[in-house]
């Protein structure tokens, strides 16, 4: 009998700590509809940042614009925004703060006029969210060496990309980062982890959202997840015939 009440004790906390995850998670985690991209005149960035950057630029990518992204629940965000004239990858140096927490991310992407896109990052998080169909992408939190880490994005685009005609950004740098944004939240919806509140002005997470999201930050399903998404970059990686020893 203690073995049944230890068991039924340990559901109950579980459903507990659900519930209360699951309300804290809804509350705070919203997107408003009229969220956008300020462009930033001050350049006073952070030293990590600003060599980045720098790096990037050495590489002959070209800075686009600076970015400071508006209108969600869960902290603040800059983007740094650069291209590369010849490879038409576009590079996004991403800081993202949640209370004390800085996330500090490198993002490589290339987009084919099939509507395909291949995605290198760096992120040391990685979002419960459904991808948009079409997105390749390879997630390398340990790869601190940005300059492996173009040269990864490199071998991979030539390898997904073979043939095709890729992508620029364009003349209009604010429509090109919102169209992506709208895009992916449009996806959100339509896959069922958000909802859009009229009342409210903003995108709000579904209950079913909520528990996909607490399930997937819970142990052990976190790394259950983590570990897929470690098998898929490592298939591709394979795929593509790219050897990180060897980079």
């Amino acid at each position: 009998m203690s073995n049944f009440n230890y068991f039924l004790e340990t559901i109950l906390g579980f459903l507990f700590w659900m519930a209360v995850a699951g309300w804290w998670i809804r509350s705070r985690n919203w997107y408003s509809l009229n969220s956008h991209y300020e462009l930033l005149d001050d350049d006073n960035r952070a030293a990590d940042v600003n060599e980045m950057v720098t790096n990037l630029e050495s590489l002959g990518f070209i800075l686009r614009g600076y970015w400071q992204i508006t209108g969600q629940s869960m902290g603040s965000g800059r983007l740094h925004l650069l291209e590369h004239p010849k490879s038409r990858d576009v590079a996004k140096v991403m800081v993202v703060k949640v209370g004390p927490r800085r996330v500090f991310t490198l993002v490589l992407q290339t987009r084919f006029e099939d509507g395909t896109e291949v995605v290198t990052s760096n992120a040391k998080t990685i979002a419960a969210f459904p991808r948009l169909p079409g997105i390749t992408a390879a997630w390398l939190p340990k790869e601190a060496d940005f300059r492996r880490l173009v040269r990864i994005h490199d071998q991979i685009r030539d390898h997904l990309g073979a043939g095709k005609q890729r992508v620029p950004i364009g003349d209009d740098t604010a429509a090109f980062l919102q169209t992506a944004t709208d895009d992916i939240r449009a996806h959100w919806v339509k896959t069922g982890y958000y909802a859009i509140n009229n009342r409210r002005h903003i995108y709000q997470l579904t209950w079913m959202g909520v528990v996909r999201i607490a399930v997937s930050v819970a142990w052990p399903l976190r790394e259950i997840h983590r570990s897929r998404r470690r098998r898929e970059t490592a298939n591709l990686l394979r795929e593509c015939g790219i050897d990180l020893n060897q980079i």
